[in-house]
């Protein structure tokens, strides 16, 4: 921070005080002089003298402040599509205690101090710069503004007694504030403090001149800033400005007191015919407008600033060409959505005909039109129209729910019931299969049809189930006989079987026995209905799928 003297350190002293004596020891033995240079972590004791008489001692520790440690670690740059405010964002290392954002490399004051910083309206790409600062004493920041009164009036502005033009320029005549024509407000009372190109950034200490101008002779006007950001503007120096007499234009200037703390904020400036408002709040007024602004308040001297890092406010000019799609567009079934529709481009979006925004939940009609847009780059591009045809479903194919098979048999070997069969592997249709696909045992397929004139039915599932054979040597002396059965059904093995369940081909279990390892057993099948069942026979902790028929 450069060479640092004990007149550089903050001392209040006494309305009376005649002068400040530092020592460099607690029992005021050693003087030294002001022009003393500061070091670090070393404490310094001084006193006043107020009408002849010294006061005690006052310790100070000065703390050298590494001004190399700040800086802005992330910054985000924005986007806008041909005009429009950009939002930017800066993080810095936290070392300082303000982020100051810059128009240029070189600009001696900021333009917005906080991480968020929304430009003005823009038609062109431009770079900000932005800092991480030290401030004596602190500067304050951006965030929420508090809530504030709204004065009322009997007749307002629509006679004329308005503020329609309000220009705010800095001591070199640089405008800082331009709102031309604004009209009169609903109700006298005109809230600008989220336009981004209605606001300035002042300097403590430093002269502002204004002009206000109405539509009718006689306006007295009278400006306030809410310097501590308390909602209110009763503070003794918040008033800035009122008017000596009634004219149209008013032009007048108004100086920030140079004890102003940092802050965004807001300042009010009340218009009011032939009489001075009696308050920024008053009620029931008789002709007149209010008008809020935000300003950014750059209260306190800078000690450290890291170095300016660049962020761009982009204004892409391009648009985006339509997205890629068929006009006409075939969906399936009454639950169709727009997302069922095919459309290729970035972050689609959905309209109907009245150009009302539609979610890709939005179920479709037979025979209406959507309207599908692509953004890139924050800029949507034109429309691409689809007519709706909206399809029936196929009925779903039938057969049985569990079907065995032999051996590399496939697909083409389950008995369907339907045309233009499709087969997946789930039930999400996200994996088709070739109907040459060799099957395996204890999977479940899924299959469809398309019949003519109607789209793809919704999905039957069929769960495949292995005959076994000589070739399976745990169960190459299983027998179950006899087979057809009326009656009554006898398995008998070699060894012990552990278990056995018959199912119908839906997949419900009939009958569910243990065998108690024993080497034969007899199922009661009389009472269950003639067609075919699977023997399910576990041995040896390997399960064996067999095919009955109940006559």
């Amino acid at each position: 921070m450069g060479t640092k003297y004990l007149t550089d350190l903050d001392v209040d002293e006494h309305s009376y005080s005649t002068g400040l004596t530092w020592h460099s020891d607690a029992a005021g033995i050693n003087v030294i002089p002001e022009t003393t240079q500061l070091v670090h972590n070393t404490t310094y004791y001084v006193l006043q003298t107020v009408l002849g008489c010294d006061s005690d001692l006052l310790a100070i520790t000065a703390l050298e402040f590494d001004c190399t440690d700040m800086e802005i670690t992330t910054t985000t740059d924005g986007i806008v599509c041909q005009s429009g405010s950009v939002t930017l964002t800066a993080q810095s290392s936290g070392v300082g205690n303000d982020i100051y954002w810059f128009d240029s490399t070189t600009a001696p004051n900021p333009i917005f101090i906080g991480n968020t910083f929304n430009t003005p309206n823009l038609t062109t790409t431009r770079s900000y710069w932005v800092a991480e600062v030290y401030t004596e004493g602190g500067t304050g920041s951006g965030g929420p503004l508090p809530s504030y009164c709204t004065p009322t009036f009997s007749f307002g502005c629509t006679s004329g007694d308005l503020i329609d033009d309000f220009i705010l320029k800095d001591a070199s005549s640089n405008t800082l504030l331009s709102h031309l024509g604004s009209g009169c407000s609903p109700n006298g009372y005109g809230d600008y403090t989220m336009d981004p190109n209605l606001t300035a950034t002042l300097v403590a200490g430093q002269t502002y001149n204004f002009t206000a101008t109405a539509n009718f002779s006689s306006q007295r006007i009278k400006i306030w800033i809410d310097f501590n950001k308390d909602g209110t503007f009763t503070d003794s120096d918040e008033l800035l400005y009122t008017s000596p007499v009634g004219a149209n234009p008013t032009n007048g200037s108004f100086t920030v007191p140079i004890t102003a703390i940092g802050n965004t904020t807001v300042m009010r400036v009340f218009d009011n015919y032939s009489s001075i408002p009696t308050s920024a709040c008053v009620t029931n007024s008789g002709f007149g407008e209010v008008h809020d602004y935000r300003v950014t308040v750059v209260g306190a001297s800078v000690l450290c600033e890291s170095p300016r890092t660049e962020v761009i406010a982009e204004v892409n000019q391009t648009l985006p060409p339509a997205p890629l799609g068929d006009s006409v567009q075939h969906a399936c079934g009454s639950q169709s959505t727009l997302g069922d529709l095919v459309v290729l481009g970035d972050n689609i979006k959905w309209y109907d005909t009245n150009g009302s925004q539609l979610s890709l939940s939005t179920a479709i009609q037979d025979g209406q039109i959507y309207f599908a847009t692509q953004t890139v780059a924050s800029c949507e591009g034109p429309a691409l129209e689809i007519t709706v045809d909206l399809l029936d479903k196929s009925i779903v194919p039938t057969g049985d729910r569990n079907q065995t098979f032999n051996d590399g048999e496939t697909l083409v070997n389950l008995d369907v019931n339907g045309t233009n069969l499709l087969w997946y592997a789930d039930m999400d249709r996200m994996i088709p299969l070739l109907e040459t696909t060799v099957l395996v045992d204890q999977t479940t397929y899924y299959v469809s049809q398309t019949e003519s004139g109607y789209c793809e039915s919704d999905l039957f599932g069929i769960t495949v189930h292995r005959l076994l054979g000589v070739n399976d040597a745990a169960f190459a002396n299983v027998m179950v006989l006899p087979n057809p059965a009326s009656d009554r059904v006898t398995i008998s093995n070699s060894g012990p079987i552990e278990s056995v369940e018959l199912y119908n081909l839906l997949g419900q279990r009939v009958i569910g026995q243990s065998a108690g390892m024993q080497r034969e057993m007899v199922l009661d099948v009389s009472l269950l209905s003639s067609g075919t069942y699977l023997l399910s026979i576990k041995i040896d902790g390997r399960t064996g799928i067999f095919k009955i028929i109940k006559e």
